[in-house]
């Protein structure tokens, strides 16, 4: 329900994209350095907060809506935050790539930009990424991350080992989850419960401590303020996903003025680019960027615009799939074959023989190709012994199994050699995905001349995987990026010293404003009459912003523009509210489920302290940013401002 406005003709406003990009920012903005685009848009009203006037059917629409408003006062207007100035003052980029199943960091300093340093630089990290795998305390305090937290984890007592807390694999969490709130829980190895937000502001603090260790140890007088931190987060995130690692990296201690969140598709395109070819990219060279990660699969399409620009072709999409499942599908091999209460039995008795066990087989299947005829792994003493408990022999259990010709078990040396066959179902599923999931978008990029797949990060180094993908679109050029598993950490980096404009992207929804029209019988749902001040307006009108597909670039803005009064007493002093709405349709007319149209979230207008005036003409900013909206709301009459990030937890 809404706000009381004059009565008057919804203006219709579909305007092409090009239209909606060539206005210039109004005289509100005249103290931004970076002038955002603008788009003129239909007349829109703020939305009362008594709750009498809705009706019952409109509040069963979104029963299921997670609707925390964000409270915000009347702010100053303040500078885009990509101004020339604030980039001509970094000193240095820190990327962190807190990855799925690997995280590192990466940094470079001002006047050196393309040294890219990696957390291996100075010893700080064993390697230049290590697993995702965090130790807590008993009482939940940080004790170790990474290889060190594996070991010492294993090497404690089982006695002490079910106080302490193990994470591994944590961060699909926020991925598989279909709705992710600030309180969500994580269970760790045991299935003792914590909080996700502390779990991952303990995991990103430590390595921006150990980051910010070797960055000011580097150079006389850098302080902590001078360092600008970039993290990575997938594709696929959710918008709610996206808004919960940004508060798990200001929990983490990262000040919100020096944080930036990038995709790690466009990171790694940023990175790969340069290196493919031996001259300047040209200017409409297009390409397909798959990233190929231990837990989640990017891929985008691109095409280099001008000024080095990189614009989307297809929007960026991906699933959760990647080199931890053919990790999986091992254990899943072996609980099959020995059985799920022996595997456990070993797992839970002896978690570092099963660690070990596990880790040589990722490292012998990062050499499989389709030439190998098999890989031999060590079997661990422990399982022999647990099978000997069980009275069961190994080379017994693989001649009696389904595996009987995939698999041999050797007991003078006590190896297990799985051969291609074999090894070849284990990488198929993940493998089946991803060159899926390249078909459908190129099939969506048919008119486009695009002949090259450009492969980065972990997975993609493996030899069977680039074969597979090769044997499966011989028309193209599939080519890997050197130090393919650093491109998104490198590229973070190199995007950090970037204006925050550098992509134009395609809106993956249709945004709008919850909106209200004098009613229009036979053409209005019924539905959605709303009587208020003697008048009868239609509310839950779908005013479109930014179309589903439609290009989008960083600080360009959408403007809704339209009346408000109030004429009671009441009416002075109650909170309004600006409600964003999105689709997955592309021309919604009503922010109803009927149209796919789900609430984004909401924006609280607190009253003025003489309460709101008689009448007064509103505009609603709808502002792009990297990765989430602002909205802004100007009251033209008071001056009032009201700004605030969409709140999707």
């Amino acid at each position: 329900m809404g706000a009381a406005i004059q009565p008057t003709a919804r203006q219709q406003t579909k305007q092409s994209n090009e239209s909606r990009q060539t206005e210039s920012q109004d005289s509100l903005h005249q103290d931004n350095v970076d002038k955002p685009l603008v788009q003129p848009t239909a007349r829109r009203k703020t939305e009362q907060s008594n709750e009498s006037r809705q009706t019952e059917s409109q509040d069963s629409l979104h029963e299921d809506e997670v609707d925390k408003p964000l409270v915000v006062k009347p702010t100053a207007r303040r500078k885009t935050e990509d101004s020339n100035e604030s980039r001509q003052k970094l000193l240095v980029v820190v990327a962190i790539d807190f990855g799925t199943v690997h995280s590192g960091f990466a940094y470079s300093f001002k006047g050196n930009e393309n040294n890219i340093k990696s957390a291996e630089h100075g010893g700080i990290l064993q390697e230049d990424r290590v697993p995702t795998i965090l130790l807590l305390n008993p009482d939940k305090t940080f004790h170790s991350f990474g290889y060190k937290a594996q070991i010492d984890f294993h090497e404690l007592s089982a006695c002490d080992r079910s106080k302490f807390y193990f994470f591994e694999n944590f961060k699909m969490k926020i991925y598989q989850e279909s709705k992710i709130e600030r309180e969500m829980g994580v269970k760790d190895i045991s299935g003792k419960p914590l909080e996700a937000m502390i779990v991952f502001s303990i995991a990103i603090n430590h390595l921006k401590d150990e980051a910010s260790k070797i960055v000011l140890d580097s150079k006389l007088e850098l302080k902590d303020t001078d360092i600008h931190w970039m993290i990575t987060i997938p594709a696929i995130s959710s918008d709610s996903a996206r808004q919960f690692m940004r508060e798990s990296s200001t929990k983490a201690g990262i000040p919100e003025t020096h944080l930036r969140l990038v995709l790690e598709s466009e990171a790694a395109a940023f990175y790969s680019t340069p290196r493919i070819m031996t001259e300047e990219i040209p200017c409409g060279f297009m390409y397909v960027l798959a990233d190929l990660g231990g837990g989640t699969t990017d891929i985008c399409a691109h095409k280099i615009i001008d000024g080095g620009k990189i614009q989307e072709i297809y929007r960026t999409t991906g699933e959760a799939s990647g080199g931890s499942d053919v990790d999986e599908c091992f254990i899943n091999m072996m609980e099959t074959l020995i059985g799920k209460k022996v595997w456990d039995e070993f797992s839970t008795t002896h978690p570092s023989a099963c660690v070990s066990l596990v880790n040589e087989f990722r490292l012998k299947k990062k050499e499989f190709k389709s030439q190998t005829n098999n890989i031999q792994l060590k079997m661990e003493n422990a399982l022999v012994h647990v099978l000997t408990g069980e009275k069961k022999n190994l080379n017994d259990i693989v001649k009696k199994s389904k595996y009987v010709r995939k698999l041999e078990y050797n007991s003078m040396d006590a190896r297990l050699t799985i051969n291609r066959e074999m090894l070849e179902e284990l990488f198929k599923p993940s493998v089946d995905k991803i060159i899926s999931k390249l078909v459908e978008i190129l099939d969506q990029c048919d008119e486009n001349e695009i002949k090259t797949i450009i492969l980065v990060e972990g997975y993609s180094e493996s030899p069977y995987v680039r074969e597979r993908i090769q044997s499966s679109f011989c028309n193209m050029r599939v080519i890997l990026v050197d130090d393919a598993r650093l491109a998104v950490l490198n590229g973070a980096v190199m995007m950090g010293w970037k204006p925050k404009n550098i992509i134009q992207r395609r809106s993956r929804y249709t945004y709008g404003f919850y909106i209200a029209e004098p009613f229009r019988e036979g053409i209005h749902p019924e539905q959605l009459r709303v009587n208020h001040d003697s008048y009868i307006y239609c509310g839950m009108i779908f005013e479109k912003m930014i179309e589903k597909g439609q290009i989008v670039e960083y600080g360009q803005t959408f403007i809704s523009g339209g009346y408000d009064n109030a004429t009671t007493v009441e009416g002075k002093r109650e909170e309004r509210h600006v409600r964003l709405y999105r689709s997955t349709r592309e021309d919604p007319q009503y922010c109803i489920e009927e149209e796919d149209c789900s609430l984004v979230g909401r924006v609280k207008l607190l009253p003025p302290s003489d309460g709101w005036p008689d009448d007064w003409y509103s505009q609603v900013h709808l502002i792009v940013g990297e990765t989430e909206f602002t909205v802004k709301y100007f009251n033209l009459k008071t001056g009032q401002e009201y700004e605030a990030q969409m709140d999707f937890l």
